[in-house]
C-alpha cells in the first residue's frame, strides 16, 4: 500500500482519516527543511597556492562564513585555515567573512 500524504483527502470517502490535527503539515516548523532564497548566485572560488577552481551555486542570503562550512568545505578540507580575498583588475581586498557577498561589495554579475 502506498503512503497517505499528509492531510490530503483520499479520493473516495475514507473513516481511517485522522483529521484531529490542530496545525497543517505545511505550517509546522518541524517539517521546515530549509528556506527559499531571493537569488541564487555562481561563485568561483580559486585556491591561489594550487589554482584550484570550484563554482559553486550559493545563496545571496548567505554570509562568507557559511558558504564556507556548507558548501566549499567539500571541495577543500583547509579553507577555513585560509585568508579569503577578493581580486579583481584594480585592487585586492581581505573578505569579512561573517558578511554576504554583497556586502563585501561584490556584485551579482549574472543576468536576471
Amino acid at each position: 500500500d502506498a503512503l497517505p500524504i499528509l492531510h490530503c483527502p483520499t479520493m473516495m470517502p475514507d473513516t481511517k482519516i485522522d483529521l484531529t490535527y490542530d496545525l497543517p503539515w505545511w505550517q509546522d516548523s518541524r517539517y521546515v527543511i530549509g528556506h527559499l532564497t531571493r537569488k541564487s548566485r555562481r561563485l568561483k572560488v580559486v585556491n591561489v597556492l594550487t589554482g584550484n577552481e570550484a563554482t559553486l551555486e550559493v545563496c545571496s542570503e548567505e554570509t562568507l562564513q557559511e558558504i564556507m562550512i556548507h558548501r566549499y568545505m567539500d571541495v577543500n578540507a583547509h579553507a577555513s585555515s585560509y585568508t579569503w580575498k577578493r581580486h579583481d583588475s584594480e585592487s585586492t581586498w581581505t573578505l569579512d567573512m561573517t558578511k554576504t557577498l554583497e556586502e563585501n561589495n561584490i556584485l551579482d554579475e549574472t543576468e536576471e
